[in-house]
């Protein structure tokens, strides 16, 4: 879902647990802390959480997140192209930071 007063400048990552019910919130607590070590981080602004971590908050022992990236920091949007260095170190860091989080 869309926050209606989201601000036109966005973080790096928005992660969502739709309002802290999809998942434990040590869970989310280790999201951000992880994702905050080299970038900007907004929890539930301006996407609460999609479909997918609204279903799964009803299934028992579940911690479901919802993670957007801005694409200002992968691509170049005026030429809408990829930036190919900054989408491999960032690929790099995203799997780093989910296959910890998945371990948790």
């Amino acid at each position: 879902k869309k926050n209606p007063n989201q601000s036109l400048e966005r973080k790096n990552f928005c992660i969502s647990d739709v309002k802290g019910t999809s998942c434990e919130k040590s869970y989310l607590d280790h999201a951000v802390k992880l994702f905050s070590m080299n970038h900007s981080v907004a929890v539930n602004d301006p996407y609460f959480g999609g479909y997918v971590t609204q279903f799964t908050k009803t299934l028992p022992m579940v911690n479901a997140l919802q993670v957007e990236i801005n694409r200002g920091i992968y691509m170049d949007e005026q030429k809408l192209e990829l930036k190919e260095t900054e989408s491999q170190k960032l690929k790099q860091q995203i799997t780093s930071y989910l296959s910890e989080i998945f371990q948790k």
